[in-house]
């Protein structure tokens, strides 16, 4: 504290103090103040903080609006992008067209290469020179030779195939079913019917057979005979029945002519069971 000075001393005395090397005394001991060269600035209060006041106000009044209004305040030109991406697309269009049409040219190009037509320049031969021999003509001599070898030899195989035909054709077993296959038939056919007997066989009851057929075709035979017998006895009955004989006689021929009847449906079956 500056002796005779209380503690709200004036700056303008601490000022003259220091230019007058004036001594300060800081708890017991009594210090020289040190005396600058260059005049000291006085310090005045609230410079600062109005500089710092202002700053701040003009960013809330005048805030900075993006990365691109920054650059406008540094004095850069921000990048246009979008007219970038604009003339990066025409150019795109441009370079797409260009390849199509070049691509269209090419193609008609060579659909003419294709419909033009080839014309070949014949090539006259040479004769060879090697001995005076003619290698051009020999050639297309063994050529022909070889042609018509190769031309006799595919129809001796035509005639040969067209001959083993016709051996065919003209067997004996031709057209007709091998006889191992016959044999096979045969024999399926009875293991078919063996199967079919034995089934029936077990749905036969106890003491009942299954009869023949050969025997109940003898049998319909029989009946039949039968019932023509009775009915001829029948038609030469006559016409009035009035004596008690004659009834009886009539009434026992129509009561065998409904059992032969009867006895045709049960014969008449496949399968007829009689007891053994």
């Amino acid at each position: 504290m500056v002796p005779g000075q209380g503690r709200d001393a004036p700056v303008e005395s601490i000022y003259h103090l220091v230019h007058q090397g004036s001594k300060l005394s800081i708890g017991s001991r009594t210090q020289p103040i040190p005396v600058s060269s260059r005049p000291v600035r006085p310090f005045v209060p609230g410079h600062l903080s109005s500089h710092q006041n202002s700053s701040q106000l003009q960013s809330i009044f005048n805030p900075v609006l993006g990365y691109r209004d920054s650059q406008r305040r540094q004095g850069l030109t921000p990048t246009d992008h979008a007219r970038l991406n604009r003339q990066a697309i025409k150019q795109m269009s441009l370079r797409n067209k260009e390849t199509k049409q070049s691509n269209q040219q090419q193609e008609a190009h060579k659909i003419r290469a294709i419909s033009r037509p080839i014309v070949k320049t014949p090539v006259a031969s040479r004769p060879s020179t090697s001995a005076g021999r003619d290698f051009v003509t020999e050639n297309i001599i063994d050529s022909t030779e070889k042609q018509a070898a190769s031309a006799a030899v595919r129809r001796k195989r035509e005639e040969e195939a067209r001959q083993q035909r016709e051996r065919w054709l003209t067997k004996e077993e031709y057209g007709k079913v091998p006889r191992y296959l016959q044999n096979i038939k045969v024999g399926l056919a009875r293991q078919h019917a063996e199967k079919q007997a034995a089934k029936e066989a077990a749905l036969v009851p106890p003491g009942m057979r299954i009869m023949p057929e050969e025997e109940r075709l003898e049998m319909l035979g029989i009946l039949d005979e039968s019932r023509q017998d009775i009915e001829a006895k029948l038609q030469a009955l006559p016409f009035l029945i009035e004596t008690p004989s004659q009834k009886a006689h009539k009434t026992s021929l129509e009561r065998r002519l409904q059992e032969i009847e009867e006895a045709n449906k049960v014969f008449s079956r496949t399968k007829v069971l009689v007891e053994i």
